[in-house]
């Protein structure tokens, strides 16, 4: 589903020019994202997926989506806060 619908692309792009304070926020954005290629997938496929299990799949896929990109982005504020005090120490910082 991530690669059929351009889930990832979107996501990608949406990360690339977010610049939103709040940390939720991108996290329910990509929510959304995943929901909206999930119908696309859904319909592409000639409702391939029984309603109750559509039902099941974006529940799953919400939850799964909301708390991985709110962990990602959880976890590059903290590096890049890390970076920082890093530079402003004088320490040298070397990109992976």
């Amino acid at each position: 589903m991530f690669l059929t619908t351009g889930y990832m692309v979107t996501t990608a792009i949406l990360r690339a020019i977010w610049k939103g304070s709040k940390l939720w926020l991108y996290s329910m954005l990509a929510t959304a994202l995943l929901l909206l290629h999930f119908e696309v997938l859904n319909i592409g496929l000639g409702g391939a997926f029984a309603p109750a299990d559509r039902a099941h799949i974006r529940v799953a896929g919400a939850c799964i989506a909301f708390l991985t990109t709110l962990a990602g982005t959880t976890g590059l504020r903290r590096l890049a806060a890390l970076r920082a005090s890093r530079q402003s120490n004088g320490i040298s910082v070397r990109s992976p």
